[in-house]
């Protein structure tokens, strides 16, 4: 293995100084399969593969690299670089969620109260004296406002919903969510990112024929969000359309809005 090379193993590999080992091993085994003697047996390729092999070799050594990147950034003390998780970004989400829900919740059960009491089914009494009269509603619309009320309550309790004996009030169907498509890798490798372009994080890499699933797309059909791909979270990330083949229309996914890059 060589050990008098001389250069930045991160500019060798073209990857991020934070970039986690399992994405480095990955990276390598890349440049192994483009830059092999048996696929490319001239003298550039052999170069290119000693450089990478003498970069994988000092990054995959925990002690290595820190003196590297010590050395690198000109301090005595190696620095460490600030990566964020992406479960702390999804907590962050969740309780945003939760909250607007609970927000959602007191603002339906506020409308179906006012809604009692505008029909007359509850009354409030006022120490400086006793409310001007409101105007009768009629018996034909009385029943109606109720059962309005009770459906709002209980959808919004998320509790099932009885046989109503006034007259059903119209609906409309909820239009079907498009099923995942399948999709495999169609390019030598794929990147998949945190977010759908290239100045979000890089989560790992996919080799050719490496198969996923698709569940979502940016709003200008460049980028796809995956699901259940090898190596990534059971969250998924993010790859280039360009660089899968689909079993379908991923015009038909449904548009997922993501923050921009930090």
């Amino acid at each position: 293995m060589p050990e008098d090379l001389d250069g930045d193993p991160y500019e060798i590999l073209n990857i991020a100084s934070n970039t986690e080992p399992r994405v480095i091993e990955a990276v390598y085994r890349m440049f192994v399969a483009r830059y092999h003697p048996s696929v490319r047996p001239d003298a550039h390729a052999a170069a290119q593969l000693r450089e990478a092999q003498w970069a994988y070799q000092l990054l995959r050594d925990p002690a290595r690299r820190r003196a590297f990147d010590a050395a690198r950034s000109g301090d005595s003390a190696t620095v460490a670089e600030p990566v964020e998780h992406p479960s702390a970004r999804r907590e962050w989400i969740k309780h945003v969620l939760t909250a607007g829900a609970a927000v959602l919740f007191v603002g339906m059960l506020a409308l179906v109260v006012f809604a009692l009491y505008f029909v007359g089914a509850l009354e409030f009494s006022s120490s400086a004296g006793a409310a001007p009269p409101q105007a009768p509603v009629s018996a034909t619309a009385r029943p109606l406002v109720l059962a309005a009320a009770a459906l709002t309550l209980q959808a919004s309790a998320g509790l099932p919903t009885a046989t109503a004996t006034t007259p059903a009030l119209p609906t409309e169907t909820p239009t079907p969510m498009p099923a995942p498509l399948a999709a495999c890798v169609s390019s030598p490798s794929i990147n998949v990112r945190s977010g759908p372009g290239a100045d979000f994080a890089a989560l790992a890499y996919l080799m050719r024929s490496e198969c996923m699933k698709l569940i979502g797309r940016n709003a200008a059909d460049s980028w796809v969000q995956i699901a259940d791909a090898s190596k990534v979270e059971a969250e998924g990330g993010w790859v280039a359309l360009a660089g899968i083949k689909a079993d379908g229309d991923p015009g038909q996914l449904p548009v997922v809005e993501v923050e921009t890059a930090p």
